[in-house]
Protein backbone atom coordinates (compact mmCIF):
# COMPACT_ATOMS: atom_id res chain seq x y z
CA UNK A 1 0.00 0.00 0.00
CA UNK A 2 3.22 2.53 1.12
CA UNK A 3 5.73 0.66 -1.41
CA UNK A 4 3.50 1.38 -4.58
CA UNK A 5 3.33 5.29 -3.78
CA UNK A 6 6.61 5.48 -2.99
CA UNK A 7 7.31 3.83 -6.56
CA UNK A 8 5.20 6.32 -7.86
CA UNK A 9 7.07 9.27 -6.26
CA UNK A 10 10.66 8.15 -7.50
CA UNK A 11 9.37 8.18 -11.23
CA UNK A 12 8.45 11.48 -10.75
CA UNK A 13 11.56 12.55 -9.45
CA UNK A 14 13.25 10.83 -11.87
CA UNK A 15 11.59 13.05 -14.59
CA UNK A 16 12.06 15.79 -12.66
CA UNK A 17 15.74 15.21 -12.90
CA UNK A 18 15.74 14.51 -16.09
CA UNK A 19 13.98 17.71 -17.47
CA UNK A 20 16.14 20.04 -15.03
CA UNK A 21 19.32 17.95 -17.14
CA UNK A 22 21.00 16.02 -13.89
CA UNK A 23 22.23 13.13 -15.65
CA UNK A 24 24.86 12.58 -13.01
CA UNK A 25 22.41 12.41 -9.79
CA UNK A 26 19.99 10.71 -11.92
CA UNK A 27 23.21 7.48 -12.36
CA UNK A 28 23.47 8.31 -8.50
CA UNK A 29 19.88 8.16 -7.69
CA UNK A 30 18.95 4.67 -9.38
CA UNK A 31 22.27 3.01 -8.32
CA UNK A 32 21.02 3.67 -4.85
CA UNK A 33 17.24 2.41 -5.78
CA UNK A 34 17.59 -0.89 -7.57
CA UNK A 35 15.53 -2.52 -5.61
CA UNK A 36 11.90 -2.27 -7.50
Amino acid sequence: MFDDGLRDLRLQIAQLLLQLGELPALELFQSGYTIV
